[in-house]
């Protein structure tokens, strides 16, 4: 095979060229198809290339750029009406891929109208459904019902624990945890729950058990009103007392800094060990404490009003009741960048849910390259795609940098009947090359309990870096990928298929990363909309006016 049009020298630096050059063709197909079909096709040529193989194992996300490759190729040929080349796309795409839970897209796809209606496509749609329900077909796929049949419920018991049990890969995170015994202990417990709602609070508190914050039970969409409607507040525990700290809407009687002592008559802390916290499935000490006095304190059903104890700053208690509402936090934009006193840029990199994370800091590269020093703050970023932080931190060096270390589970039946129990599949290096013109002056990190996933992969990265300091509190201390599959009633779970570590072998799961500088923001800080963390890392960067 000839060698690659483009010799990159990473996996990141293959990624983008592969990406800047499909938005390139993707601008052609609609006055140039043919043009945009040429570079497309180039594009599928590069990535079969064996070095290019070769560079996306460990980096899945390389490798799936095939898939993005063979639906523009079918759009291209749609739109000069060769519907069979379209579909002849689409077939490999699949063929190569071993793509699951795709039907539907491709079904509800306006895209692909044209080629909807022909019998071909259908029968390849049907090829592709055969394979999907193998794993999660329609038999469990039940739908919503105020109570699922007995039947129903034991099933998706069942399916939870064999998911469970085939694919969890950090049981040795609980070795006193007898998973088939918790599953024998289980089954009359379904079946003597009165409802849906009580059925799935069931699975939460089984999977709880687990301790892991990648593997959890989601209720049907259905419930969502009876499972995290709420009041128009945020809370947290800080320094062992529950604060409010953010208020939505027009609420008097509450406000930022008020201190929750008590909830519906008990204590807030019995309240939250009674009712929250035995069903929040979490690895650390930390991460349960921001899921059950951050994320879901005061979650429940909807309209049902929540008597609050409050104590203010002077001492005095008092007593409000509050309606609990469907309730979206307003969304924190994906980036947020200001300049600091002393030429400081301070970067907010809220979430790698979203690729523009990743463009908005490149957007921005003339302020922060100039900047005397860099702050990156991921004290709100629970995760998404590890990708996009790695071509974040691909600028920050001029020198190559090795990811995580990360591992799955291997089966294989034949093995298992001749004795051998358990194989790992160790997934390879794969460095991140630098980006021409990077950024080399002082850097600092921010963290909390709710960096997590995603965030924390960005945060044990920059520490193999060894680029600069981790300011504030202990990490999630959760990473890794997650299957997600269907239960009855319309709801879902997860489970957590990989195991990450430091480069060195290290683990950071069940513990979090330890920071630098330990800053923990304390009540009258919160109280005083005073930020100790960010304070902590200005002062550790010693810079004069």
């Amino acid at each position: 095979m000839a060698q690659p049009i483009f010799n990159p020298s990473s996996a990141m630096d293959a990624y983008q060229y592969v990406q800047t050059r499909r938005d390139e063709a993707l601008k052609l197909f609609e006055k140039q198809p043919e043009k945009g079909l040429a570079i497309e096709m180039e594009l599928l040529q590069f990535l079969s290339d064996p070095k290019i193989v070769t560079l996306g194992q460990g980096f899945p996300y390389l490798s799936w750029k095939k898939s993005d490759l063979y639906y523009d190729i079918a759009l291209g040929y749609l739109a000069l009406d060769q519907k069979d080349k379209a579909l002849a796309a689409l077939q490999r795409m699949h063929e190569e891929l071993l793509l699951n839970s795709s039907s539907k897209l491709l079904l509800d796809n306006k895209d692909l109208e044209n080629l909807q209606h022909e019998k071909s496509f259908k029968q390849f749609i049907q090829q592709i459904q055969n394979r999907e329900n193998f794993w999660d077909g329609p038999a469990l796929k039940t739908p919503f019902k105020d109570n699922l049949s007995e039947d129903e419920k034991v099933a998706g018991l069942s399916k939870l624990w064999s998911e469970i049990k085939y694919n969890f890969v950090y049981f040795d995170q609980v070795p006193a945890l007898d998973w088939d015994a918790l599953y024998l202990s289980y089954l009359p417990k379904v079946r003597q729950t009165k409802n849906t709602i009580e059925y799935y609070r069931l699975l939460q508190h089984l999977v709880a058990q687990l301790h892991d914050g990648h593997t959890n039970v989601y209720p049907p969409e259905q419930l969502n009103d009876a499972f995290y409607a709420r009041p128009p507040i945020r809370t947290r525990l800080v320094a062992g007392k529950v604060l409010i700290t953010q208020v939505w809407g027009d609420q008097t009687e509450l406000r930022p800094g008020l201190e929750i002592t008590g909830v519906d008559g008990l204590s807030v802390k019995q309240y939250a060990s009674t009712y929250v916290a035995p069903y929040q499935s979490a690895s650390t000490t930390q991460d349960l404490e921001v899921r059950t006095y951050d994320y879901l304190l005061l979650a429940g059903p909807l309209n049902f009003p929540v008597k609050l104890q409050l104590l203010d700053e002077a001492g005095k208690t008092f007593a409000v009741t509050v309606q609990r509402q469907k309730i979206k936090r307003p969304p924190q934009p994906a980036l947020q960048f200001k300049k600091l006193a002393n030429d400081v840029a301070y970067i907010a990199l809220n979430t790698f849910e979203n690729k523009k994370v990743v463009e908005e800091f490149i957007a921005t590269a003339d302020q922060w390259r100039t900047a005397r020093a860099i702050i990156f703050d991921l004290r709100e970023n629970d995760g998404g795609d590890s990708a996009l932080g790695d071509a974040i931190l691909s600028y920050l060096t001029d020198k190559p940098f090795t990811g995580l270390l990360s591992r799955t589970r291997e089966y294989r039946p034949v093995e298992r009947a001749q004795g051998v129990v358990q194989h790992w599949f160790d997934q390879p290096d794969n460095p991140v090359e630098p980006q021409q013109k990077p950024y080399l002056g002082p850097v600092i990190v921010l963290v909390s309990a709710r960096t997590f996933s995603a965030g924390e992969d960005f945060v044990a990265d920059f520490q193999a870096m060894h680029r600069g300091k981790i300011v504030g509190e202990p990490t999630g201390g959760s990473t890794g990928q997650p299957l997600i599959f269907s239960l009855p009633g319309g709801g879902r779970a997860r489970v957590c298929t990989k195991r990450e570590a430091f480069a060195d072998g290290q683990t950071f799961v069940g513990a979090g990363i330890q920071p630098d500088i330990f800053v923990q923001p304390g009540v009258e800080d919160i109280r005083a909309n005073r930020d100790p963390v960010l304070q902590a890392a200005l002062e550790a960067l010693q810079l004069q006016p």
